[in-house]
């Protein structure tokens, strides 16, 4: 974890804050930077002394690598030369296959799992194939184990990133403290069955050329050393801190299996791998408050997948940080407290949770949210008069969210179905005119596949022709 500068000062901390200080992004003393003007030429000459000094040490540990394990991470320093990297940055976005842009931060695809995996020609082979035996050497020496046939059916993608320096006005999760859980949210999404099971993130970048960028797996601060290339399991929390000065490049590798992250292939990658380092994690003692709150978020998310409602609700409702507490952590003990019965808990953390995320501007809640909330509402008994009422409004919210597919119209079609009274009635029937105007869109096409041939074969045996 990156340490705050020492001051002479006392530092003053507000009630309830943690005896560690809030994690700060390294930066040069006084924070001057090499390509600062104004920086005095002894802090110059000494940048270059250090320079030089990493120049040569990454160029010579191409020939004797070494490792380092931790908790959700494998890190080999000196995995490529100073020249490879180079010529990732040069080269990289020419062959691009797709590229996302964002106010800071450009992404060009190499090859990608969904349309052009790196294992197909012209998918970047010989580049990714340095990523997967690189990986699977190191998950074979430090016992990983990512499931049952990986290394036949395990498909991979590569990309390049490149972050300028950051626009306060742009939010970007990747600045917060996010997991990659393996999956998408989106069930349409090309990758919805398949499951991330390895990371791997290659710095190209010298620490000169930019300053800020940190980033942080779990508690621990990556290296800024180019060339070194760091695994990590996707359960691990991460975030990265916004560029001040310059430009980073990277190149991101990732390894998928063509199984559900809930899937039986997939358990004992969950079990054995995911859920000890995330615990680990979630019970340090001497971390920042809010860190140790998302830590405990991310592995209450990781025991309801595993359907352990009450050790989840447990890590949830220690992610409580009072008015500080993201509302998805709110969000996750009402899920826990509606999966063991306790309907009337789960509502106010329901209410709790979609009120406080509104009010701040940051709605994470997606469909699943309005759906889960209204359930709860309608579903639950002795909730008061009013809790109809309220559920049909989160009813209408979700029949006009634009992803309210075939699985939300059946989740509130349940609900409902044993309702009485106007609120009953009216829900009903929205949801029954939601699926026509379903079924209509699909009708036309429908039809034509069905009646076209049975008509066609009357008319043949009209005329005597063979059907």
């Amino acid at each position: 974890m990156p340490r705050p500068s020492h001051s002479k000062q006392k530092s003053r901390r507000s009630p309830g804050q943690s005896d560690r200080s809030p994690p700060q992004p390294i930066a040069p003393v006084d924070n001057l930077h090499f390509l600062d003007d104004d920086a005095p030429i002894s802090f110059k000459f000494a940048a270059l002394l250090a320079l030089a000094a990493a120049t040569g040490a990454v160029g010579g540990n191409i020939l004797m690598r070494s490792f380092e394990q931790r908790p959700f991470m494998i890190t080999v320093t000196g995995a490529f030369s100073t020249q490879e990297c180079d010529r990732w940055v040069k080269e990289g976005p020419k062959a691009s296959v797709k590229s996302d842009e964002s106010p800071h931060m450009n992404v060009w695809w190499l090859c990608r799992v969904v349309d052009n995996p790196c294992e197909a020609k012209g998918g970047h082979q010989q580049a990714a194939q340095i990523f997967r035996k690189l990986a699977f050497d190191q998950v074979a020496a430090h016992g990983w184990d990512l499931g049952a046939n990986a290394q036949k059916k395990a498909q991979g993608d590569l990309q390049i990133l490149r972050y300028g320096k950051s626009d306060p006005k742009f939010r970007d999760m990747a600045m917060e403290w996010h997991v990659e859980s393996g999956q998408p949210s989106n069930a349409s999404h090309p990758t919805a069955r398949w499951t991330r099971v390895l990371s791997a993130i290659l710095l190209l970048s010298p620490p000169y050329f930019y300053s800020g960028g940190e980033h942080q797996i779990g508690d621990v601060n990556l290296t800024k050393q180019p060339g070194t290339v760091t695994f990590y399991l996707p359960g691990a929390p991460t975030r990265l801190f916004p560029i001040a000065k310059g430009e980073m490049w990277a190149a991101v590798w990732h390894l998928w299996m063509p199984s559900a992250f809930d899937s039986d292939a997939l358990q004992g990658y969950r079990r054995t791998l995911v859920e000890p380092a995330l615990s680990q994690l979630a019970r340090k003692k001497r971390l920042y408050g809010p860190d140790r709150a998302a830590f405990n978020r991310f592995y209450g998310d990781l025991l309801f997948t595993e359907k352990k409602y009450t050790d989840s609700l447990q890590a949830y409702l220690n992610a409580d940080a009072g008015a500080d507490t993201d509302a998805r952590a709110w969000h996750g003990a009402g899920r826990a407290y509606s999966k063991l019965g306790r309907r009337r808990e789960a509502t106010k953390l329901y209410r709790k949770s979609m009120h406080a995320a509104m009010r701040g501007n940051a709605y994470y809640g997606d469909l699943s949210w309005l759906v889960d909330y209204a359930e709860a509402l309608v579903q639950g008994r002795s909730l008061g008069p009013d809790s109809r009422t309220d559920g049909l409004k989160i009813t209408k919210m979700a029949l006009q969210h634009p992803r309210c597919d075939a699985d939300c119209l059946a989740r509130l079609s349940v609900a409902w179905r044993a309702a009485k009274g106007a609120e009953g009635a009216e829900a009903q029937r929205l949801v029954r005119r939601a699926v026509d105007s379903r079924l209509t869109l699909a009708a036309p096409l429908s039809e034509r596949l069905q009646t076209a041939v049975p008509r066609a074969r009357v008319a043949n045996a009209t005329s005597g022709a063979p059907s």
